[in-house]
């Protein structure tokens, strides 16, 4: 092998190392308390700057979706432009396309919202990638799951920094839409945990609606959820305990908005 032989293999060994430790360090930077364990042979882990998350293969959505969310994300300007689209980490045949969605009756329900995504161009158009969205009847997701969802942005303002985990509960044999066969949950989870004070609140919403606005009604235990979906997740605290719910104070959140969004 000549020296510009060795020189290039060198260099191409470097750039593949340099790689793979970025993308370790995207996937720890997105889930801090530690991925979320589970058993699922046809399944991808995908980590991208905004999210992580495990890719189940055979239900066409993730199992599990991990992201921090700071005080600073949640002072975000963008304006919210659609753009669904499946994710081309994935294979046609193991990834859900729009068509899989158009008169099924169902929202494509995002798990990490793009309302906590778009404090980078890039990360908000990664969040319409179609491995981050569930089948979610629009009463839910345009109801208290949203309420959810306003609760997190404010919790992680008034906390400085939050680790969301969230994704879909399955039954043996879900309904499926779409060509790809794409699986309906039976139930949603969100795990909210407090990155500073070490300890979490945890949610299970039954995929019906409308469940009116009162979150708390839906809060339950990591350990219910582990029971329901098979996964182990590691946050702080007691996974047997019901914590109870953190105030959800908007004003200071809405303010701050207004003045980061002022023309």
């Amino acid at each position: 092998m000549t020296f510009k032989n060795i020189l290039a293999a060198l260099v191409l060994f470097s750039v593949g190392w340099a790689h793979s430790v970025q993308s370790a360090s995207v996937c720890e930077a997105t889930a801090p308390w530690g991925q979320p364990r589970i058993e699922l042979n046809n399944s991808e882990l995908i980590c991208r700057r905004g999210y992580s998350l495990l890719h189940n293969n055979t239900t066409r959505t993730a199992a599990w979706v991990s992201y921090v969310l700071e005080r600073s994300h949640t002072l975000s300007c963008a304006a919210r432009v659609d753009s669904f689209a499946a994710d081309p980490r994935l294979k046609p045949g193991s990834r859900s396309e729009p068509s899989d969605y158009r008169r099924s009756g169902f929202d494509m329900g995002h798990m990490a919202p793009n309302a906590d995504q778009s404090w980078d161009p890039q990360v908000q158009r990664e969040s319409f990638l179609l491995s981050n969205i569930a089948p979610q009847l629009p009463e839910l997701n345009r109801g208290l799951w949203r309420e959810l969802e306003s609760a997190v942005r404010t919790w992680a303002y008034q906390k400085t920094s939050v680790t969301v985990l969230v994704g879909p509960v399955y039954g043996r044999d879900p309904a499926t839409i779409g060509a790809n066969r794409v699986a309906v949950p039976q139930a949603f989870y969100k795990i909210v945990v407090d990155n500073l004070q070490a300890n979490h609140v945890a949610f299970l919403f039954p995929h019906q609606g409308p469940w009116g606005n009162t979150i708390n009604r839906m809060q339950t235990t990591v350990s219910e959820i582990e029971k329901q979906t098979g996964i182990v997740f590691s946050v702080p605290g007691d996974k047997n305990v019901i914590t109870p719910l953190w105030p959800v104070v908007s004003r200071p959140l809405a303010a701050a908005r207004a003045a980061a969004c002022r023309p």
